[in-house]
């Protein structure tokens, strides 16, 4: 019997259309989790931008992060208050296509629809989208989705997936060489 996940498409496949080659299959995402907590640890304006979003003291605030807190399927990381009470989700994307400079046919930020159970719990949820080299991160919030339009997308190798376009300025970028085009599309 072929094992099939929830949307209905086969776990080889899966691993063949989301694979990096620093990858043992698709699910794995543990390096790009710890590059994007490094991230939050060396960049103050990204620990900012979380504790603006949350309810930590911009000034006194301390988060953690627990990678996987509801499994491996789950959300990938919970952002938790000096009291260890989770106070935010977090999920991590790599973008294939984006590394050093915004790519030209990229004309929105795309959110999965199937993710959208981690917007709709009680409490803030962030998106943040690496490039392909990781020193970048787009973030995005709760509150970028409201206001977006759901479209399906089908992709060449037969792949379809369903997502929502949020505008560009929604999204908040961060990292090294911000190139002058992300600067105009995007807060910085």
């Amino acid at each position: 019997m072929i094992e099939r996940n929830k949307m209905g498409y086969r776990n080889d496949q899966i691993n063949e259309w989301g694979s990096y080659e620093d990858r043992k299959n698709s699910y794995d995402d543990d390096s790009d989790l710890k590059i994007f907590i490094e991230m939050v640890k060396t960049n103050g304006r990204l620990r900012s931008y979380i504790k603006q979003h949350t309810d930590l003291c911009q000034f006194t605030g301390r988060a953690s992060f627990r990678t996987k807190p509801n499994g491996l399927y789950g959300v990938d990381m919970g952002v938790y208050d000096e009291e260890k009470i989770r106070i935010a989700n977090l999920d991590v994307e790599r973008w294939d296509k984006w590394d050093d400079d915004w790519p030209e046919f990229y004309r929105h930020i795309s959110f999965l629809t199937r993710k959208l159970k981690f917007v709709e719990e009680d409490k803030q949820f962030f998106m943040a989208y690496l490039n392909r080299s990781r020193n970048k991160v787009l973030m995005i919030t709760k509150e970028s989705f409201p206001f977006t339009l759901n479209r399906t997308v089908y992709f060449k190798n037969g792949f379809k997936e369903n997502k929502k376009e949020i505008p560009f300025d929604y999204g908040t970028i961060f990292g090294e060489n911000i190139t002058e085009k992300e600067k105009e599309l995007f807060s910085w």
